[in-house]
């Protein structure tokens, strides 16, 4: 898992259609299951092994070397920890997105561009929900 680059900036993307019951809240990265936790013995074994660069193959070693994530002691590898950059969409519900008027022409509107800015997940809160 790296860090992020560049945020994306919800003004990249057009506006909902007038009158639309949807908008645009952000662009956000969702860590998942939770962000990669390093320990000292990370640290100590990227300055022995690795000129002090803890990197993905730095981390990788450890982990063959039983050192794990401190959050999750080992549950999840550092592969299965992920970053995801998801632009989040306030819905007036979401039990049933293909009920919200225009949201599904509007997402295969921008399908392209999300892509090229390098989305990867879409999140679709209520107005509850996203305070």
């Amino acid at each position: 898992m790296t860090q992020d680059k560049t945020p994306i900036n919800i003004n990249q993307f057009p506006s909902p259609p007038e009158g639309a019951l949807f908008s645009l809240r952000e662009c956000k990265t969702f860590y998942l299951p939770h962000p990669y936790c390093i320990s000292t013995q990370h640290v100590k074994h990227a300055s022995n092994d690795f000129c002090g660069m803890l990197g993905r193959e730095a981390i990788e070693s450890a982990e063959r070397k039983g050192i794990k994530c401190w959050t999750c002691k080992g549950q999840y590898s550092y592969a299965d920890h992920r970053a995801e950059q998801t632009l989040v969409i306030v819905v007036p519900q979401n039990k049933d997105l293909d009920a919200v008027s225009g949201l599904h022409a509007y997402l295969l509107s921008i399908k392209p561009l999300a892509k090229s800015l390098g989305i990867t997940s879409f999140a679709f809160p209520t107005p509850a929900q996203a305070r």
